[in-house]
């Protein structure tokens, strides 16, 4: 008797967990906020596992800081779903699965992800935005907030993309291919750009690598280098008008004789492979600084730089600024 009860025990145990793990499918039937059952015609609000679905017409807001889903579908029939944030309490969604803005069914299905500021939206796989052909979806960042994407984020040709005063994380293998930005963070894998790319904003490389391909790539604000910013291709103009910082483990690596043009103060704690281009300083009242040497091949300076540390330039040095050499320095 005690073996059959110790085995019904078990059973019922296992049956339990297994039918918790099972994938519900949550769909916004009305407008609302996540955590309102009425916003999910009286079901339960979801959960971590869960497939969520926002009907056209529909708006959700998120107004946690914990919404969790699995996988995250946005727009149905002809119409706009949208997924909004709360202005309060920095609120944040986060799936493991991938989000689909605008209906894989219809192109007249659009979706619309708003950011508020302190929002967080986070990706766990792919995020395709404007999933039909000319799909006018949005994603709007005016307000700030942080995208993050453990994936590639994937653009239809009729996608409506608005940077704002927001922040784009890439932690996965991809492919850039759209732009601008405001704030663009590396933090994990590769980061390759496919296409001519312009940060308004900063560059943070917290680590992985940022591959700068044959297209022109600009980084309005100031970067830093904490992972690897590559470049493999003398192909687009490569231009930093703000600070250039390469922190302790970074590495600036350029394995072909490019050309950049820097506008701001360029200071290595890092490792550096400068390629056998030419480095054109612009900048006014900036200085050459860092632990670790700064070596270049060819040096062009237009501005007014002051060396702080050890500039080492190992062909030419031309331009029509000036260079001063700070005491201690070399």
């Amino acid at each position: 008797m005690k073996k059959f009860v110790v085995k019904l025990l078990v059973f019922v145990a296992v049956f339990c967990t297994a039918s918790s793990a099972v994938a519900t499918n949550r769909t916004a039937s009305v407008s609302g906020n996540w955590t309102a059952t009425g916003t999910w015609g009286g079901n339960p609000v979801p959960v971590a596992g869960d497939a969520v679905t926002i009907s056209a017409g529909v708006v959700v807001t998120i107004d946690v800081a914990n919404a969790e889903c699995e996988s995250l579908f946005i727009g149905t029939t002809v119409g706009t779903a949208t997924l909004t944030f709360a202005a309060t309490g920095n609120p944040k969604l986060t799936t493991s699965g991938g989000v689909t803005v605008g209906s894989l069914n219809n192109v007249d299905g659009f979706g619309t992800i708003l950011f508020s500021n302190g929002s967080t939206l986070i990706c766990g796989a792919n995020l395709t935005h404007g999933a039909m052909g000319a799909q006018s979806s949005a994603i709007n960042m005016t307000s700030g907030g942080l995208l993050s994407v453990h994936g590639s984020i994937v653009m239809g040709a009729g996608a409506v993309w608005t940077p704002g005063t927001g922040t784009v994380e890439m932690t996965a293998n991809n492919a850039l291919l759209y732009t601008p930005f405001n704030h663009l963070t590396i933090n994990g894998g590769t980061t390759t750009i496919g296409a001519n790319t312009t940060i308004n904003g900063d560059l943070n490389i917290v680590s992985g690598t940022l591959s700068l391909s044959a297209f022109d790539f600009t980084v309005i604000g100031n970067s830093v280098i904490n992972g690897t910013l590559s470049c493999e291709n003398i192909t687009g103009a490569k231009v930093f008008t703000g600070n250039v910082t390469i922190g302790n483990g970074g590495l600036w690596n350029s394995a072909v004789n490019e050309d950049f043009s820097l506008g701001g103060s360029f200071q290595n704690k890092g490792s550096m492979t400068a390629g056998g281009g030419t480095y054109h300083f612009t900048g006014v009242n900036r200085t050459f600084s860092g632990s670790e040497p700064i070596g270049i091949a060819n040096l062009n300076i237009s501005g007014n730089y002051t060396n702080l540390g050890t500039l080492t330039v190992s062909t030419t040095v031309a331009g029509t600024g000036s260079l001063i050499q700070a005491t201690n320095a070399t």
